[in-house]
């Protein structure tokens, strides 16, 4: 439970850090290890880390390197998750494990690190490239899943070592039961996908989240204010103001001249 205590004491620090992402590294091969150190900030470099993944001893052993990058995701995300699931259970149960709770924004070298290890380990690079569509707030997608699969079940079958990438389903929801449950569901299927009998090193990498449009007010989703409206409004307020006036003044006009005629028949009255 090293790697879910960490993320829990980590969390709290979460609001300061809600520009950087995490990345969470495990491996069922004992010859592989990754030793890595953040800045005095907190920070973690994307570049640097890279570099150190590339050179860290037996990252060439693995039959299979699984390289994700998930977006929208977050320290807290990580921390959320119930023990139970399948995803943390894998990290935990794992020879290697670790966690870098707050990178940069992946750069160059991170961007690249499918390929550099694919290159740098002689193995056969697949990469599932799916494309994903921002509407109204919702995000629709290829069934990238389900060819990321295909190909990890074919790296499975097929002889010598592989590097896959791909990019998970972005998560939409803001927050609240509905992020949890969203978070739930896609490191589940996350855990599924990936080989379990292969010597496999898989990276999942925070990125930044897509950009969501927020759900109109009631004036703009009803059209109560269209340019019509407006217009209308605007005849009815230019017509009714002058004739309010008119009227007011009208009004005060009689009301004047029969306090006037009342005070002389009184003035009369008492003359007599």
């Amino acid at each position: 439970m090293r790697v879910l205590a960490c993320v829990a004491a980590l969390t709290a620090l979460t609001r300061a850090y809600s520009n950087t992402y995490p990345l969470v590294a495990w491996s069922n091969s004992k010859s592989f290890s990754l030793t890595t150190s953040p800045s005095a900030s907190g920070f973690s470099s994307a570049n640097e880390l890279a570099k150190l993944i590339l050179d860290a001893p037996g990252v060439c052993d693995h039959d299979a390197v699984v390289v994700i990058h998930w977006p929208g995701l977050h320290i807290s995300d990580l921390a959320a998750l119930p023990p139970a699931n399948e995803l943390p259970s894998s990290i935990v149960g794992s020879p290697f494990n670790s966690i870098m709770p707050h990178i940069t924004e992946p750069a160059d070298e991170m961007a690249r690190l499918h390929a550099n290890l694919s290159q740098h380990c002689g193995s056969t690079l697949s990469v599932i490239t799916g494309q994903f569509v921002d509407t109204d707030g919702e995000v629709a997608g290829v069934a990238w899943d389900d060819e990321a699969e295909d190909a990890l079940g074919w790296s499975k079958r097929a002889p010598g070592r592989h590097t896959l990438h791909f990019t998970a389903r972005p998560i939409v929801n803001h927050g609240g039961s509905a992020r949890r449950s969203e978070i739930e569901a896609g490191a589940t299927r996350l855990a599924r996908m990936l080989p379990s009998s292969s010597t496999t090193l898989t990276i999942i990498l925070g990125t930044r989240g897509p950009k969501t449009v927020r759900s109109p007010g009631i004036l703009a989703r009803y059209q109560l204010l269209s340019p019509g409206i407006i217009t209308a409004l605007l005849v009815v307020l230019g017509v009714s103001i002058p004739m309010l006036y008119f009227s007011i003044t009208t009004l005060n006009s009689v009301q004047n001249s029969v306090r006037t005629e009342a005070f002389k028949v009184s003035q009369t009255k008492k003359d007599q």
